[in-house]
């Protein structure tokens, strides 16, 4: 192929050197030798050879000949150089502590110069004339050849006894971690680590935590550490749960073990699934609980998901049970997402074999084998039983029908009917909810139909709306339902608090713990001391009004749903004795009043039912000033403010409310009367007096005025002192003007002018034709 190769060239360039007249140039330019290989560059390859034989001789006869104070070591090391001066360095020994000196002429040439980094390998050389040592015959060695430390291929686990700083990257401000664990031997070993150590360094590690690790050995100093640490187990109580919501940087977490949810902040989350890229609702993580130093509420840290299917809510029993529905679930259209809601849970009843207590499991729909199925009370099924962590309710689940219950008759009272939509609701005898009906189930016409009706029925399940409902419906004779149970025996006791009045007689049916406004009653039942509630309608006498403290006696009624004891048919037997007041009417309304009590400063409030005789002749005289004696009680449900009862209507003035003073009494009319007004300021009167050389005033009124004369400013009047009792205050009363003499100076058609002989009336007085008398003046006509 080469001859081939140069007998081309030859062909192309001898013919043109010919023509140029350039033989001579030819030898020099192309000379070469008969295999076609250039004579120039067998000179290079000639020079390199012999270099590289003085090279190889000059190692051979160090080699050969060491100096004699030098005593070299057999066995190769290796190490990185970290140094370098002018023409030698130092090296890093990777199985040596210290670092040892080197000349360049010690290392082997390459196309690169010794630099720092460089990783080589070497002899060691003992100078025996200042016993230091150094590194002699290095050689280059490829990046990643040199091993500080060995790394353990076993993964052991081990606790965290000492937390690493997160802190600054450098070093200087890192803390070392400790974990211990137990080795091959049984003894312990604690082993120091930093946060670079972590194959999780975002994840918080916290004193007692379970690590696994790996150990590694340093070969310079010979000490062991742990590295490649990841958590294994997060110590301290773990809860898990699952992501209920989430917002913009924070969620809830609903928890399997605790009834509340728990709040979190993205930032606490430490650790997903690989399947878990981000978090989403229904995730499934476990967590710690701290408490917020800020809110003090418990806070969710360390949140680590968890595989789908690792947690659940509820802890299934293996046990089948069998039992007897004492309870339908009802199938609320509204609010068929809350199936917790008690009121439409049904109930399972199941006796224990081991004691004779009776256990009872809720269930809804979805707890049915046969969800199409509907089971009804009385029915024998069998179950299996979950427990909810969360509430430790007991649910049946897996429900399969045994046996179904005969058809049971119910008795209820109808409490409701709606003529104008041709249904109305029955109150049931053994249920807590009403049950619907449609009058295309009655079997008695609709216009006999009316609330309070007692009536048997049977229960279906409307297959249409998948609720129940009442067919067959039947009138019962009056008396034959009954909600309660009366006791025969009488009881007697003490009223602590009065009944509000209200209804004299119940509704249909007004279950116990449903009554408001109730009063109660203290009695001694089996030698203790118990209280029952009583309302209005449980007293014999409707018109009667208890109060506290006054003696009953009453009969035991007990509810045949919830066992719940009330008083019914409560009747007086001696009333607490109140003290007797009197007082006069000083305001009425529609129905009730306020009467102004002699031994009271404040108004009593008093009801048209506490009269004595509440006819229409008693009312019809009623009146403000009115007079009347009453006892005083104190109304519970009217923030305990005192009430006037059992009023008794007085002969007029048999109340004095005013005292008369000795004596009568003059003074000047200081302001004249500008209208009516008791206890006004501005309207009634006043009258300027002197009481033992000291002046005083006292008011007066319209009515406190003898009709025949009319007072003005500057009258001299006499009059009589009263004290008010109820309002305590003094007022003039039965004033007469004192009469005067004077000179008539003249007189017109029908009126003239008076002179006064009383200095004090400067201006001469007018008066009128009709006002004249002679017996009161001295009649001088000019």
């Amino acid at each position: 192929m080469y001859q081939n190769q140069d007998s081309r060239r030859r062909d192309d360039y001898e013919p043109r050197d010919f023509r140029n007249g350039n033989g001579r140039d030819r030898g020099r330019d192309f000379e070469r030798d008969p295999r076609g290989r250039n004579r120039e560059n067998d000179l290079d390859d000639e020079r390199d050879r012999y270099r590289d034989r003085d090279q190889r001789d000059q190692r051979d006869r160090n080699k050969r000949r060491p100096p004699p104070h030098l005593k070299i070591s057999d066995e190769k090391e290796t190490g990185i150089i970290c140094s370098i001066k002018d023409k030698y360095g130092f090296i890093r020994c990777a199985d040596r502590e210290e670092d040892l000196f080197f000349h360049f002429t010690e290392v082997s040439k390459t196309d690169e110069d010794p630099n720092i980094g460089m990783e080589v390998s070497f002899l060691v050389a003992a100078d025996s004339r200042n016993n230091k040592l150094s590194a002699v015959n290095i050689s280059v060695l490829p990046k990643g050849s040199v091993v500080f430390e060995v790394v353990e291929e076993r993964t052991r686990v081990g606790s965290l006894i000492k937390e690493p700083s997160f802190g600054s990257t450098s070093s200087e401000y890192m803390t070392y971690g400790e974990i211990e664990h137990v080795m091959d031997d049984n003894s312990r070993e604690i082993l120091k680590f930093t946060a670079r150590d972590q194959d999780e360094p975002k994840v918080p590690l916290r004193v007692g935590d379970e690590l696994k690790f790996r150990i590694i050995t340093n070969k310079r100093t010979r000490t062991r550490k742990a590295g490649y640490v990841v958590i294994y187990r997060f110590g301290g109580k773990r809860e898990t749960g699952v992501i209920q919501s989430l917002k913009d940087n924070y969620g809830f977490i609903k928890c399997t073990d605790i009834p509340s949810s728990v709040y979190f902040h993205f930032r606490d989350i430490v650790l997903l699934q690989k399947d878990q890229k981000d978090l989403s609702l229904g995730m499934e993580v476990e967590f710690s609980i701290e408490t917020d130093p800020k809110l003090n509420k418990p806070l969710a840290t360390r949140v680590r998901g968890l595989p789908t299917g690792t947690i659940t809510f509820e802890i299934p029993l293996p046990d089948r049970i069998q039992g007897v529905v004492a309870k339908e679930y009802v199938d609320n259209y509204f609010h068929r997402s809350n199936s917790s809601n008690s009121k439409e849970q049904g109930i399972i009843e199941s006796k224990s074999n081991e004691s004779s207590t009776i256990d009872k499991y809720y269930f809804t729909t979805k707890s049915l084998d046969n969800v199409k199925q509907t089971l009804r009370y009385g029915d024998e099924v069998e179950f299996n039983v979950v427990i909810k962590k969360r509430s430790g309710k007991k649910k049946a689940m897996n429900i399969v029908l045994l046996r179904a219950a005969p058809e049971v008759v119910e008795n209820g009272i109808i409490c409701s009917v709606h003529n104008n939509k041709n249904y109305g609701h029955i109150t049931c005898l053994h249920r807590d909810d009403d049950m619907f009906f449609h009058f295309s189930d009655l079997e008695i016409p609709s216009e006999e139909l009316h609330a309070g009706m007692e009536v048997e029925f049977t229960v279906i399940t409307d297959s249409r709306t998948n609720k129940k409902k009442a067919i067959k419906i039947k009138p019962l004779p009056q008396g034959t339902v009954s909600f309660e149970q009366i006791l025969p025996e009488r009881q007697k006791g003490i009223i602590i608090r009065e009944c509000k009045p209200g209804m004299n007689a119940p509704p249909p049916y007004v279950s116990i713990k449903k009554r408001e406004e109730y009063g109660t009653i203290q009695f001694t039942e089996e030698g203790k001391s118990s209280v029952l509630t009583f309302s209005s309608y449980d007293l014999k006498n409707k018109k009667l009004q208890l109060w506290p403290g006054d003696e009953v006696e009453f009969n035991i009624v007990i509810e045949k749903k919830t066992n719940i004891k009330a008083a019914t048919n409560v009747d007086l037997i001696k009333a607490k004795e109140m003290p007797r007041e009197q007082g006069i009417v000083t305001a009425l309304k529609n129905y009730f009043g306020f009467l102004y009590s002699t031994a009271r400063s404040e108004e009593i409030y008093f009801h048209f039912s506490e009269l004595e005789n509440t006819d229409k002749n008693v009312l019809s005289n009623l009146q403000v000033g009115s007079e009347f004696e009453f006892s005083i009680a104190t109304d519970s449900w009217a923030n305990n403010k005192p009430i006037a009862v059992n009023l008794k209507t007085l002969p007029s003035g048999t109340i004095q409310i005013e005292d008369v003073q000795e004596g009568r009494f003059t003074g000047i009319v200081e302001r004249e009367l500008r209208g009516r007004g008791y206890h006004s300021e501005s309207y009634g009167g006043k009258i300027t007096y002197s009481v033992e050389g000291k002046l005083d005033s006292i008011h007066f009124e319209l009515e406190d005025v003898d009709k025949r004369f009319s007072l003005r400013k500057g009258d001299q009047v006499e009059f009589s002192i009263v004290f008010n009792k109820i309002v305590k205050e003094k007022r003039a009363k039965n004033i007469v003007v004192l009469r005067e003499t004077g000179t008539v100076e003249g007189i017109k058609n029908s009126y003239g002018f008076i002179q006064c002989d009383n200095k004090s009336h400067e201006e001469r007085l007018f008066f009128h034709e009709s006002e004249k008398k002679e017996l009161h003046f001295k009649k001088e006509i000019q």
